[in-house]
């Protein structure tokens, strides 16, 4: 890539961004499909209190509705609009309090929640947001007050921390926060978050496509193996196929990351 990209920090950090977009998409729909949505035989059916499933009720479960494969996947693709869906308008305008914030992008980030074995993750804690502001990810707070700067450095965090580390996450941001948090530089921190989320939106159909190309290419694998063993084989194709394309984007976003420490 040319070097004056990463002289361009706004540019530099959009085009990021707008890979992490797809990268997201992407890894929430087979996350979607992989966390506690099992597949059985048959008729590759997903099993999941949250998306459905018809199978064996134990004592003290609660009853599971079972849906097709097909059927996930089409719900999986039609709430997609729905992901990129905290816009700078839908943040208070005041300084929020830490339980303020807390209850505020739990609401909003509600959508990437997982189950685990102990329950259910938390999407963010207290202690992720004081050790974001330690180890210089997120500036510190006002008077224990969090503006809405604060509150959408903290989105981006939520993003980037699914696929980069800590270090990556703040080389990344730390030219950002430095030359345009509260107003400042050229471009406003308003316009720069929101036009991500922008260009993400549009970039929906695109990937729509992209997923239903996958599906049907692994749809069309191991045609001659029936039952239980053919419908995991196929999930099993669709899932490396579209980890593959997150691993590819994922290298791409850690050397161009590079190339801005290395400046």
């Amino acid at each position: 890539m040319p070097e004056s990209l990463y002289t361009n920090i706004p540019f530099c950090f959009v085009l990021i961004c707008h890979l992490f977009v797809l990268i997201f998409f992407t890894f929430i729909s087979f996350i979607i499909i992989i966390d506690n949505r099992y597949i059985y035989a048959g008729n590759t059916h997903f099993y999941s209190n949250s998306v459905g499933y018809m199978g064996t009720k134990k004592k003290g479960e609660e009853e599971k509705v079972h849906r097709s494969f097909d059927e996930v996947l089409n719900s999986i693709l039609g709430d997609m609009d729905a992901i990129l869906n905290i816009k700078s308008d839908d943040i208070p305008n005041i300084d929020l309090y830490m339980d303020q914030v807390l209850s505020f992008l739990d609401e909003k980030l509600n959508y990437t929640r997982r189950s685990t074995e102990n329950g259910e993750d938390r999407i963010i804690t207290k202690t992720m947001i004081n050790n974001y502001a330690k180890n210089d990810l997120l500036p510190p707070p006002v008077k224990k007050k969090y503006s809405k700067e604060h509150m959408e450095t903290l989105i981006f965090i939520f993003y980037f921390k699914n696929f980069l580390s800590i270090n990556d996450v703040r080389t990344l941001l730390e030219p950002i926060t430095d030359k345009y948090f509260n107003g400042e530089g050229a471009v406003k921190y308003d316009d720069l978050y929101d036009k991500i989320l922008n260009v993400g939106e549009e970039r929906m159909d695109h990937l729509r496509e992209n997923i239903m190309d996958i599906y049907k290419a692994s749809g069309e694998t191991f045609g001659d193996i029936e039952g239980e063993d053919g419908d995991y084989l196929r999930l099993f194709m669709m899932i490396s196929l579209m980890s593959y394309d997150v691993f590819i984007k994922k290298m791409l976003i850690e050397q161009m990351i590079d190339e801005i420490r290395n400046k």
